[in-house]
């Protein structure tokens, strides 16, 4: 059996801290009058998320027969949809037809990263399927196949058809595929193994340099068009491989065990972002408070919310992990973290 990879877990970690404190900001109605951080949390946090799960499929990439992928597609359906559908469903129960309509049409308006997050992983698997039919060209097919795939999203985001939100999908599974890439394909390339640590470490600070310039220069939270897209994607890759670089390499000991750690519940911390979406929300509605960025009073409210965060997170994680039941239905796991 594979060891498992703390530094990968550290790297989710990071994401999932990361989505925490931009959920903390956006609570607080902070998120419009932030110039600078939320910008950067915004443009970084999903990307992050998409390109750990890419490099681990790269990762495990292997031959598989069709009965295989079928059954590799049964897993992911299990551990993403339960939660998707299950706790909006919980939170709406009165009216459950119209809400699985809204969901399947605006994904936004549940726990769409996972709808997102399954769908592009279901794209792959199929490239990665096809992709082992032949026996030579095996990348170049891999990437005709997932461009179809890509095209075929994006002219239906383009026509206004909503079905599962194409334009999530447009805007996130380029890092998924660059980040499967990495760990699938490049290595068997000789100019790439040849490549010294100090080219890597020097594309990183290149990236973290550029993306926090991004951030700082151009609004990124104003997304309205086709090339602010692209920018804002452009962006959000910079941020993403230097925050990679730099949490991978985080040595062994404590930060990192503490970091993996988080990292081994970031679907469970996800979901419950989505829980306490509506309970802050309610809470700040019954005010007209607005608070300057990075006061002290800012600074203190936001770190009360996270702190309150990660003990109904915490709390509800431990109840479902000791109960077979909530843990299988309210997060899709069939077993509990160790």
């Amino acid at each position: 059996m594979r060891e498992r990879d703390l530094s990968i877990d550290a790297v989710k970690g990071i994401a999932i801290l990361i989505v925490m404190l931009g959920h903390c900001i956006v609570w607080n109605n902070m998120a419009e009058s932030d110039p600078y951080l939320y910008d950067m949390i915004a443009c970084v946090q999903m990307p992050l998320f998409m390109a750990v799960s890419g490099f681990l499929a790269g990762m495990h990439r292997q031959r598989r027969t069709g009965r295989e992928v079928l059954l590799q597609m049964g897993k992911r359906a299990f551990a993403y949809l339960v939660p998707f559908f299950v706790w909006p469903l919980l939170l709406d129960f009165m009216h459950p037809v119209q809400r699985i309509k809204e969901l399947l049409f605006q994904l936004d308006t549940g726990l769409w990263f996972l709808m997102t997050l399954f769908i592009v992983t279901i794209l792959v698997m199929i490239a990665e399927w096809i992709s082992y039919l032949v026996k030579k060209g095996q990348m170049l097919i891999f990437f005709a196949v997932t461009i179809v795939f890509y095209l075929g999203f994006f002219v239906q985001a383009r026509v206004g058809n909503t079905f599962l939100s194409p334009s999530l999908t447009v805007n996130y599974m380029p890092f998924y595929v660059a980040a499967y890439s990495v760990t699938a394909f490049l290595p068997q390339i000789s100019i790439v193994q040849n490549l010294r640590p100090g080219f890597y470490r020097g594309l990183a600070i290149v990236c973290g340099v550029s993306f926090a310039a991004m951030c700082v220069l151009f609004d990124m939270q104003a997304v309205t068009n086709l090339t602010q897209t692209l920018f804002r994607m452009c962006a959000g890759a910079c941020g993403t491989y230097a925050i990679f670089y730099a949490v991978k390499r985080i040595k062994k000991g404590t930060l990192q065990n503490g970091l993996a750690l988080i990292g081994q519940y970031t679907l469970q911390l996800y979901v419950c972002q989505y829980v306490m979406h509506g309970f802050f929300v309610r809470m700040r509605a019954l005010g007209d408070e607005t608070f300057s960025p990075y006061s002290l009073t800012s600074i203190l409210v936001i770190l009360a919310t996270f702190g309150v965060m990660c003990l109904f997170s915490a709390l509800l994680i431990w109840i479902c992990n000791h109960i077979a039941v909530l843990n299988l239905c309210l997060f899709g796991k069939k077993t509990r973290v160790k």
